[in-house]
């Protein structure tokens, strides 16, 4: 189902003026109803965001505000063991749906998470998942 989602996603014309429809695609994809009307109001209530590299997402600890579909970039996530030692995870595959289980639950994230280049994100905050 991979391949078919990229294939779906390559589909689409480049530039800014598809990004939306592309973003609907990416969420289409987590979805289980294909109610495309509701999809489509999720991704008008999310704003679009770009991140500069290097910056962090959140960090360990912090409480979860927001889920963010990454659209373009990648983004590494810090896991830490008991000893507070981290080892990271490189995730680089647009349509990536991080933070959601933080923000729905308002629990702290496990993880911190940092772009390793300039990344964008669609961003569904507290107030409009609500």
């Amino acid at each position: 189902q991979s391949v078919k989602f990229a294939l779906e996603l390559e589909d689409i014309d480049e530039g800014p003026e598809f990004e939306e429809q592309k973003a609907i695609k990416m969420l289409e994809h987590y979805c289980r109803a294909k109610d495309s009307e509701s999809i489509t109001q999720i991704v008008e209530s999310m704003k679009r965001e770009v991140v500069a590299k290097g910056e962090f997402l959140w960090n360990l600890g912090n409480r979860g505000v927001s889920a963010m579909l990454l659209f373009s970039g990648s983004v590494s996530v810090f896991l830490y063991d008991e000893e507070d030692k981290s080892s990271n995870v490189v995730l680089n595959k647009p349509g990536l749906f991080m933070g959601l289980r933080s923000m729905v639950l308002s629990e702290k994230h496990l993880t911190s998470a940092r772009c390793e280049e300039d990344c964008v994100f669609y961003v569904l905050d507290e107030e409009a998942y609500k």
